[in-house]
């Protein structure tokens, strides 16, 4: 965790997916100011203008630092719902993040300690409102970070 002047409204980081390119498109055309991060989003010109590169580890660490809401999509390439390391990541760095709706997730987080999104819609409504909501997105990712500290001290024990 690094204290950071939150400047970036909305990151996403990783590769452009289908399902991601799809969710990044409706973000943009809906007015979110979503900056993106990570090999391959060269290819598609309709994000030059949000693509940031690709990033090494303390980059990585910075910009989710300096992120309102990280946007943690675990679909992978078929479209299929998995545990992603990235989201423990987040919760690691005290990061506020939204991630697609995955019964799996609430084995290790409770519902004030991650927030989820069904599909398109949800995820721009939940983005609007967290926007608006600092105090709440910044204790729910306090939570979402003492949780993980909590459970890996008591497997350590």
């Amino acid at each position: 965790y690094l204290e950071a002047k939150k400047d970036i409204d909305v990151s996403f980081i990783g590769a452009p997916l289908d399902s991601r390119v799809r969710l990044l498109r409706f973000l943009i055309k809906n007015n979110i100011d979503v900056k993106i991060w990570g090999e391959g989003w060269h290819d598609y010109s309709e994000f030059r203008a949000y693509y940031g590169g690709h990033l090494n580890r303390k980059d990585f660490i910075r910009i989710v630092n300096r992120t309102k809401i990280n946007l943690s999509f675990t679909r992978n390439k078929y479209n299929g719902l998995h545990i992603k390391g990235r989201t423990f990541d987040l919760a690691g760095c005290r990061a506020f993040q939204l991630v697609d709706f995955y019964d799996e997730y609430q084995k290790y987080f409770k519902n004030d300690e991650l927030v989820m999104f069904r599909d398109e819609k949800d995820l721009l409504k939940k983005i609007r409102y967290y926007l608006k909501n600092e105090k709440e997105r910044e204790t729910i990712a306090k939570k979402s970070s003492f949780c993980l500290f909590k459970k890996f001290s008591r497997e350590r024990s």
